[in-house]
């Protein structure tokens, strides 16, 4: 897939650069375009290798040489991921179809580019103007001498070209939407602050996947449930539960959300009187502060993971919030 976006990319430079006839039987073009796609693919199978391979170094999974194996490595990435959900409803082994789908798109690709390559190597590629404005309005291929292909080969290449853009990306939207399954339920593992946005541009360029998951690798993995459960009671003891408040005024105002603690008087509950960290994650609370993790997205990108202490601070938007960590 990536291979084929980099074949035709500088397919369609050249040929902007020097001109239609440039392409027929420029064995140099095809095989510079070809290798630039193989050597950037297999950099970024190799990064998702060592991160996957980390990962599961950690978790003490079995088999880590799987990450290494290209498609096969989409499975482990499942693994790794666990149960994710579509449309609320849970689905199992969705690294199966990680790799079918990227299997049958990188097949497109690969048959797109023999077919561009037959052609191009073949014949000779016409542009075809508009009679009124001059300006070209599509392509055709002819035999050096001008004629219409008369193989069969050649007919059927050039049905397919017609209809390859479609067929490429059906092929990659559904590859985005089961790899962005999966993205999700692994940054959810390894950075739960940011696992949206990660997994939002996993999703546009999936080529930064196996970028995002090398980055990512030596982040210790989390129970995404249990740290959600653990930043709302953070919230409660912090400023109250709802429902609560003084002589039964429910949630109003400052009597139930009053910085000082859980309710009107309650200046036990709040950040004067708390210790220990919001966190949960952070191994110890530090002189009583919030202990909150950072606010900074890209905290989560690198490092051991440990929040920022922000002893005693009274606005912190960070994880005041127990929903900022569901919506990333």
């Amino acid at each position: 897939m990536i291979i084929y976006r980099i074949f035709d990319s500088i397919i369609t430079i050249f040929l902007y650069a020097k001109g239609t006839e440039a392409l027929h039987a420029n064995v140099k073009l095809y095989a510079v375009a070809i290798s630039a796609g193989v050597g950037v693919w297999l950099a970024l199978e190799i990064w998702l290798g060592f991160g996957l391979f980390a990962m599961a170094k950690k978790r003490n999974i079995e088999k880590r040489y799987l990450a290494f194996i290209p498609f096969v490595n989409m499975l482990y990435a499942g693994r790794l991921a666990g149960d994710t959900r579509l449309f609320g409803q849970r689905m199992k082994h969705v690294g199966v179809f990680v790799m079918v789908t990227q299997i049958v798109a990188v097949l497109a690709g690969a048959f797109t580019m023999f077919s561009e390559v037959t052609l191009h190597y073949n014949y000779v590629l016409h542009p075809i103007t508009d009679a009124a404005t001059g300006r070209v309005i599509s392509y055709s291929f002819k035999t050096v001498d001008g004629n219409t292909p008369s193989s069969k080969l050649a007919a059927f290449l050039i049905s397919y070209e017609d209809v390859a853009s479609l067929i490429l990306s059906i092929a990659e939207l559904l590859y985005s939407i089961f790899l962005f399954l999966v993205s999700s339920a692994l940054f959810r593992r390894y950075a739960p602050r940011a696992f949206t946005w990660l997994s939002l541009v996993a999703l546009f360029i999936p080529a930064s996947f196996p970028i995002i998951v090398f980055v990512l690798r030596n982040k210790q993995p989390i129970d995404y449930a249990a740290y959600v459960k653990k930043q709302r009671e953070a919230y409660y003891r912090r400023f109250g539960a709802p429902g609560g408040g003084y002589g039964g005024f429910g949630s109003y105002g400052g009597y139930n959300n009053t910085p000082y603690g859980g309710g009107y008087g309650g200046y036990g509950g709040g950040n004067y009187g708390s210790t220990g960290s919001d966190d949960p994650f952070r191994e110890n609370g530090e002189n009583g502060g919030a202990g909150n993790p950072s606010d900074e997205p890209f905290s989560e990108l690198g490092g051991s993971g440990k929040g920022n202490a922000s002893g005693g601070n009274r606005g912190n938007d960070g994880g005041d919030s127990p929903f900022s960590d569901i919506d990333g």
